[in-house]
């Protein structure tokens, strides 16, 4: 058994460089009962617990790992659709089905408008379930604009829907969206 929790598999008398360094030839160290005379910083999984422990020089300690979520520009989730829109009110395009539990996110969205004249706006919103989140995005910028909002209290579960709508304020011309992208990173801290 190793210091730390990880067995290396009989290979014989001896064991040469390749041997030691092959992923296949190590395990895990695990059961159904705890080994005798562990070392501090030692790990063991309970196969009848599915559960991590570590020896602190007294006692096993459980580990329980908990997700902390902080909100980056690290890209998790994207619908990279590129959609016009010519209604004068708003109508769904881009969106992504959500399936795990988000707490806060930050969302970005691409718009541009098809034409200046007379102050013809394209529009754009984040929605959550059909329900306006978002700050309505408005430009007539021919070129894409790159638009990003931070979500505190997202609060997403399985199933959850995010969604890019767009509309413009004429009917004769349009607004044009892609890029509905979620962005946050993930980070395990392990507790007693």
């Amino acid at each position: 058994m190793g210091e730390k929790g990880i067995k290396h598999k009989d290979v014989g008398a001896e064991c040469s460089y390749d041997e030691f360094h092959a992923e296949d030839l190590h395990e895990l160290d695990h059961g159904t009962s705890f080994p005798a005379n562990p070392v501090e910083r030692q790990r063991f999984y309970r196969d009848d617990e599915h559960t991590w422990y570590q020896y602190n020089g007294e006692y096993w300690l459980r580990i329980i790992p908990k997700e902390i979520f902080s909100i980056s520009d690290e890209l998790q989730h994207s619908d990279d659709t590129e959609a016009y829109e010519t209604s004068t009110t708003p109508v769904k395009h881009q969106e992504i089905t959500i399936t795990d539990k988000i707490p806060k996110a930050r969302i970005k969205l691409d718009l541009r408008a098809t034409g200046s004249a007379g102050g013809q706006n394209a529009r754009a919103r984040i929605y959550k379930n059909g329900v306006a989140i978002g700050t309505t995005r408005d430009t007539l910028n021919q070129s894409y604009t790159t638009y990003s909002e931070d979500f505190e209290n997202l609060n997403l579960v399985p199933g959850d829907k995010i969604q890019l709508y767009s509309w413009c304020n004429d009917g004769s011309h349009g607004a044009y969206t892609r890029y509905l992208r979620i962005y946050y990173t993930i980070t395990w801290e392990c507790h007693e």
